[in-house]
Protein backbone atom coordinates (compact mmCIF):
# COMPACT_ATOMS: atom_id res chain seq x y z
CA UNK A 1 0.00 0.00 0.00
CA UNK A 2 1.46 3.18 -0.69
CA UNK A 3 1.06 6.08 1.02
CA UNK A 4 1.14 9.87 -0.41
CA UNK A 5 2.11 12.61 1.85
CA UNK A 6 0.14 15.74 1.74
CA UNK A 7 2.15 18.69 2.37
CA UNK A 8 -0.83 20.71 3.88
CA UNK A 9 -0.41 24.85 2.82
CA UNK A 10 -0.01 26.62 6.35
CA UNK A 11 -3.23 29.32 6.62
CA UNK A 12 -2.90 32.80 8.02
CA UNK A 13 -5.79 33.70 10.90
CA UNK A 14 -7.90 35.55 7.90
CA UNK A 15 -7.81 32.31 5.93
CA UNK A 16 -5.25 33.87 3.14
CA UNK A 17 -2.54 31.46 1.41
CA UNK A 18 0.59 33.46 2.57
CA UNK A 19 3.05 30.38 1.01
CA UNK A 20 3.47 32.72 -2.13
CA UNK A 21 6.33 34.89 -1.54
CA UNK A 22 4.75 37.68 -3.39
CA UNK A 23 1.40 37.42 -1.51
CA UNK A 24 3.54 37.34 2.11
CA UNK A 25 5.10 40.88 0.79
CA UNK A 26 2.53 42.18 -0.47
CA UNK A 27 0.34 41.26 2.67
CA UNK A 28 2.99 42.46 5.38
CA UNK A 29 3.47 45.89 2.98
CA UNK A 30 -0.15 46.35 3.77
CA UNK A 31 -0.05 45.79 7.55
CA UNK A 32 2.75 48.06 7.73
CA UNK A 33 1.52 50.54 5.79
CA UNK A 34 -1.84 50.26 7.53
CA UNK A 35 -0.17 50.64 11.08
CA UNK A 36 1.83 53.34 9.62
CA UNK A 37 -1.67 55.48 8.52
CA UNK A 38 -2.89 54.27 11.98
CA UNK A 39 0.41 55.89 13.76
CA UNK A 40 0.05 59.30 11.91
CA UNK A 41 -3.75 59.22 12.82
CA UNK A 42 -2.68 59.06 16.27
CA UNK A 43 -0.40 61.72 16.40
CA UNK A 44 -2.74 64.00 14.45
CA UNK A 45 -5.46 63.34 16.74
CA UNK A 46 -3.00 63.71 19.66
CA UNK A 47 -2.17 67.14 18.18
CA UNK A 48 -5.44 68.41 18.00
CA UNK A 49 -6.78 67.26 21.17
CA UNK A 50 -3.70 69.18 22.23
CA UNK A 51 -4.68 72.42 20.33
CA UNK A 52 -8.24 72.24 21.56
CA UNK A 53 -7.18 71.43 25.67
CA UNK A 54 -5.12 74.83 25.04
CA UNK A 55 -7.57 76.59 23.02
CA UNK A 56 -10.14 75.96 26.07
CA UNK A 57 -7.67 76.56 28.35
CA UNK A 58 -7.83 80.06 26.37
CA UNK A 59 -11.07 80.40 26.34
CA UNK A 60 -11.72 80.11 29.66
CA UNK A 61 -9.12 82.44 30.85
CA UNK A 62 -11.12 85.12 28.62
CA UNK A 63 -14.65 84.14 30.31
CA UNK A 64 -12.77 85.00 34.06
CA UNK A 65 -11.27 87.81 32.46
CA UNK A 66 -14.74 88.69 31.12
CA UNK A 67 -16.80 87.60 34.18
CA UNK A 68 -14.27 89.75 36.46
CA UNK A 69 -14.94 93.01 34.05
CA UNK A 70 -18.22 92.34 33.90
CA UNK A 71 -18.80 92.16 38.24
CA UNK A 72 -16.34 95.37 38.41
CA UNK A 73 -18.54 97.37 36.06
CA UNK A 74 -21.63 96.20 38.12
CA UNK A 75 -20.12 96.94 41.08
CA UNK A 76 -19.59 100.19 39.98
CA UNK A 77 -22.91 100.51 38.85
CA UNK A 78 -24.08 99.80 42.17
CA UNK A 79 -21.75 102.30 43.83
CA UNK A 80 -23.06 104.64 41.29
CA UNK A 81 -26.47 104.11 42.20
CA UNK A 82 -26.86 103.62 45.65
CA UNK A 83 -24.51 106.86 46.79
CA UNK A 84 -24.27 109.11 43.85
CA UNK A 85 -27.44 110.91 43.89
CA UNK A 86 -27.33 110.69 48.16
CA UNK A 87 -23.50 112.24 47.90
CA UNK A 88 -24.40 114.90 45.81
CA UNK A 89 -27.23 116.29 48.10
CA UNK A 90 -24.76 115.86 50.96
CA UNK A 91 -22.15 117.81 49.54
CA UNK A 92 -24.65 120.23 48.44
CA UNK A 93 -26.23 120.86 52.54
CA UNK A 94 -22.68 121.05 53.42
CA UNK A 95 -21.84 123.96 51.01
CA UNK A 96 -24.90 125.74 52.55
CA UNK A 97 -24.45 125.30 55.93
CA UNK A 98 -20.69 126.50 55.11
CA UNK A 99 -22.22 129.77 53.12
CA UNK A 100 -25.22 130.44 55.77
CA UNK A 101 -22.58 130.02 59.56
CA UNK A 102 -21.86 133.41 59.08
CA UNK A 103 -25.51 135.17 58.98
CA UNK A 104 -27.33 132.78 59.64
CA UNK A 105 -27.13 130.69 62.48
CA UNK A 106 -30.13 128.61 62.42
CA UNK A 107 -30.86 127.70 58.87
CA UNK A 108 -26.88 126.76 58.82
CA UNK A 109 -27.40 124.05 61.64
CA UNK A 110 -30.53 122.88 59.26
CA UNK A 111 -28.14 122.28 56.32
CA UNK A 112 -26.03 120.31 58.31
CA UNK A 113 -28.69 118.16 60.54
CA UNK A 114 -29.56 117.46 56.34
CA UNK A 115 -25.95 116.47 56.23
CA UNK A 116 -26.08 114.09 58.83
CA UNK A 117 -29.21 112.32 57.83
CA UNK A 118 -27.89 111.98 54.35
CA UNK A 119 -24.75 110.69 55.64
CA UNK A 120 -26.55 107.84 57.71
CA UNK A 121 -28.39 107.49 54.24
CA UNK A 122 -25.56 106.61 52.32
CA UNK A 123 -23.92 104.23 55.02
CA UNK A 124 -27.89 102.57 54.88
CA UNK A 125 -27.33 102.86 51.05
CA UNK A 126 -24.10 100.59 51.36
CA UNK A 127 -25.38 98.18 53.68
CA UNK A 128 -28.29 97.42 51.41
CA UNK A 129 -25.96 97.71 47.68
CA UNK A 130 -24.27 94.70 49.88
CA UNK A 131 -27.06 92.73 50.87
CA UNK A 132 -28.15 92.62 47.62
CA UNK A 133 -24.76 91.33 46.17
CA UNK A 134 -24.99 88.87 48.18
CA UNK A 135 -28.31 87.70 47.78
CA UNK A 136 -28.58 84.12 45.89
CA UNK A 137 -32.47 84.67 45.60
CA UNK A 138 -33.72 88.31 45.23
CA UNK A 139 -38.17 89.12 45.40
CA UNK A 140 -38.49 91.64 42.86
CA UNK A 141 -42.09 92.36 43.21
CA UNK A 142 -41.54 93.28 46.69
CA UNK A 143 -38.33 95.19 46.28
CA UNK A 144 -40.01 97.19 43.80
CA UNK A 145 -43.54 97.66 45.60
CA UNK A 146 -40.76 98.95 48.96
CA UNK A 147 -38.91 101.55 46.26
CA UNK A 148 -42.70 102.93 45.31
CA UNK A 149 -43.77 103.18 49.30
CA UNK A 150 -40.82 105.15 50.30
CA UNK A 151 -41.44 107.30 47.24
CA UNK A 152 -44.52 107.97 48.59
CA UNK A 153 -43.67 108.56 51.93
CA UNK A 154 -40.96 111.03 51.46
CA UNK A 155 -42.71 113.30 48.88
CA UNK A 156 -45.60 114.97 47.95
CA UNK A 157 -46.43 113.05 45.17
CA UNK A 158 -49.52 110.80 44.58
CA UNK A 159 -48.04 107.20 43.87
CA UNK A 160 -49.97 104.84 42.03
CA UNK A 161 -48.50 101.15 40.89
CA UNK A 162 -49.37 97.62 39.48
CA UNK A 163 -46.84 95.17 40.05
CA UNK A 164 -46.97 91.70 38.79
CA UNK A 165 -43.59 90.29 37.27
CA UNK A 166 -42.50 86.11 37.20
CA UNK A 167 -39.98 85.08 38.91
CA UNK A 168 -36.90 85.99 37.61
CA UNK A 169 -32.79 84.87 37.32
CA UNK A 170 -31.27 87.23 39.94
CA UNK A 171 -29.10 89.41 37.34
CA UNK A 172 -31.52 90.51 35.72
CA UNK A 173 -34.34 90.76 38.88
CA UNK A 174 -31.38 93.15 39.92
CA UNK A 175 -31.40 94.82 36.99
CA UNK A 176 -34.91 95.50 36.77
CA UNK A 177 -34.56 97.11 40.00
CA UNK A 178 -32.12 99.31 39.35
CA UNK A 179 -33.77 100.63 36.22
CA UNK A 180 -37.12 101.35 38.09
CA UNK A 181 -34.58 102.79 40.76
CA UNK A 182 -33.22 105.75 38.94
CA UNK A 183 -36.50 106.19 37.14
CA UNK A 184 -38.16 106.85 40.23
CA UNK A 185 -35.17 109.09 41.26
CA UNK A 186 -35.70 111.14 38.07
CA UNK A 187 -39.32 111.42 39.12
CA UNK A 188 -38.52 112.99 42.80
CA UNK A 189 -35.52 115.11 41.85
CA UNK A 190 -36.27 116.47 38.42
CA UNK A 191 -40.01 115.69 37.40
CA UNK A 192 -42.06 117.84 39.97
CA UNK A 193 -44.90 115.80 39.40
CA UNK A 194 -47.92 115.77 41.61
CA UNK A 195 -49.11 111.83 40.10
CA UNK A 196 -47.00 109.28 39.32
CA UNK A 197 -47.87 105.62 37.82
CA UNK A 198 -45.70 102.56 37.32
CA UNK A 199 -47.00 99.41 36.21
CA UNK A 200 -44.62 96.34 35.52
CA UNK A 201 -46.13 93.33 34.27
CA UNK A 202 -45.72 90.15 31.91
CA UNK A 203 -47.16 89.99 28.34
CA UNK A 204 -46.53 88.11 25.14
CA UNK A 205 -43.94 90.43 23.99
CA UNK A 206 -41.73 89.70 27.04
CA UNK A 207 -41.65 91.98 30.58
CA UNK A 208 -43.38 95.62 30.18
CA UNK A 209 -42.29 98.08 32.36
CA UNK A 210 -44.39 101.70 32.50
CA UNK A 211 -43.29 104.97 34.24
CA UNK A 212 -45.89 107.80 33.97
CA UNK A 213 -45.60 111.29 35.93
CA UNK A 214 -47.60 114.33 35.07
CA UNK A 215 -44.47 116.47 35.90
CA UNK A 216 -42.76 119.60 33.97
CA UNK A 217 -41.27 117.39 31.24
CA UNK A 218 -38.37 118.30 29.43
CA UNK A 219 -36.84 118.45 25.69
CA UNK A 220 -35.55 115.38 25.01
CA UNK A 221 -33.06 116.62 22.30
CA UNK A 222 -31.23 118.73 24.68
CA UNK A 223 -31.28 116.20 27.35
CA UNK A 224 -27.84 116.44 29.55
CA UNK A 225 -25.60 114.04 30.82
CA UNK A 226 -25.89 112.93 33.64
CA UNK A 227 -30.29 113.08 34.30
CA UNK A 228 -30.53 109.62 34.76
CA UNK A 229 -31.39 108.36 31.74
CA UNK A 230 -28.52 107.11 30.64
CA UNK A 231 -28.05 104.57 32.98
CA UNK A 232 -31.52 103.56 32.68
CA UNK A 233 -30.85 102.80 28.95
CA UNK A 234 -27.29 101.05 29.39
CA UNK A 235 -28.75 98.77 31.98
CA UNK A 236 -32.19 98.05 29.20
CA UNK A 237 -29.22 97.47 26.56
CA UNK A 238 -27.56 94.69 28.63
CA UNK A 239 -31.14 93.30 29.36
CA UNK A 240 -31.47 93.71 25.16
CA UNK A 241 -34.42 95.08 25.79
CA UNK A 242 -36.21 98.46 24.15
CA UNK A 243 -36.27 101.65 25.85
CA UNK A 244 -38.78 104.63 24.80
CA UNK A 245 -39.10 108.08 25.97
CA UNK A 246 -42.11 110.31 25.36
CA UNK A 247 -41.75 113.71 26.85
CA UNK A 248 -41.83 117.31 26.11
CA UNK A 249 -42.01 120.52 27.85
CA UNK A 250 -45.18 120.83 30.56
CA UNK A 251 -46.25 117.35 29.07
CA UNK A 252 -45.11 115.55 31.50
CA UNK A 253 -42.73 112.44 31.26
CA UNK A 254 -43.44 108.56 30.03
CA UNK A 255 -40.85 105.41 29.74
CA UNK A 256 -41.91 102.64 28.51
CA UNK A 257 -39.35 99.52 28.25
CA UNK A 258 -39.99 95.94 27.25
CA UNK A 259 -37.09 93.32 27.99
CA UNK A 260 -37.27 89.96 26.89
CA UNK A 261 -37.78 87.04 28.79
Amino acid sequence: MIHRLQQSIPLDPLGLNLSNPIRFIIFTLAIYTAASFFTVMLSQMIVVQQKSDQKIEELTEQVESLAATLERTRIAREIHDSLGHTLTDLDTQLAVAQTLRSHNLDQSFQAVDTAKRLARQCIEDVSQALDRMRQSDFDLNHALVALLEQLRQTSTVQVQWKVNLPHLPVYQSYQVYCIVKEGLMNVQKHAQATHVYFSADQTPAGLMLNLKDDGIGFDATTLKPGFGLQGMIERVQLLRGQFELQTAPTQGTQISIILPL
